[in-house]
């Protein structure tokens, strides 16, 4: 039982260390996006791995929500990087 206690706290102390380092060192919007897709992969490994049953309206739910996330992780890596110079002038 100490054992177990131990081991959610140092996973949840090194969950939080990778969040402030990803803010740290990119950005708030790639956290997001780390964030979306190991909860997603971590429902579509529970679902395989113990047997959950999605309905159809789960599995289009999920798709939707990759592909926008996707979709707009493209469209950003797009557009050119913005200039704090630039809006001050």
């Amino acid at each position: 039982m100490m054992f177990d206690c131990v081991m959610v706290g140092l996973s949840g102390s090194l969950g939080q260390i990778f969040v402030f380092l990803t803010i740290s060192l990119f950005d708030c919007y790639l956290l997001t996006v780390l964030t979306t897709t190991r909860k997603f992969f971590s429902v579509v490994f529970s679902n395989f791995r113990f047997g959950h049953k999605f309905s159809g309206m789960q599995w289009l739910g999920s798709g939707i929500v990759m592909a926008c996330t996707f979709v707009e992780m493209f469209l950003k890596k797009k557009q050119p990087p913005k200039d704090d110079k630039q809006k001050k002038e």
